[in-house]
């Protein structure tokens, strides 16, 4: 599913940024370690319920969830775009525009569009 693309990577980086191991975040979050590492790997994607308690763990919120994903893409597109011998991308901050279409946050809002 396109929307959760770079979840898993996502939630890795932020759990590494708090200094957290898998197993701690799994405990936070109240969610087993497998389930937590299946997330992380995008093995599985978590329900509404599965991804709030994520957050809950991490003591994120989706909006920087939402930033991960963006600084992880970005920084992939800078990687590619260098291994190419390409001027890096022009790339905007998420956080300066309202969440667009098929943003992560319209799974917690509900939104229909």
């Amino acid at each position: 599913m396109r929307l959760f693309q770079g979840l898993g990577p996502a939630i890795a980086a932020i759990r590494q940024e708090k200094g957290l191991s898998q197993g701690q975040a799994a405990r936070r979050a109240g969610v087993s370690e497998t389930a937590f590492s299946h997330w992380e790997r995008g093995a599985r994607v978590p329900r509404a319920k599965g991804l709030a308690e994520i957050l809950a763990g991490l003591k994120c919120t989706p909006y920087e969830l939402e930033h991960m994903i963006w600084r992880l893409h970005s920084n992939n597109l800078r990687q590619m775009a260098a291994d190419l011998g390409l001027p890096p991308p022009a790339l905007d901050d998420p956080g300066a525009v309202p969440a667009r279409r098929g943003s992560i946050l319209k799974y917690f809002t509900r939104d229909p569009g």
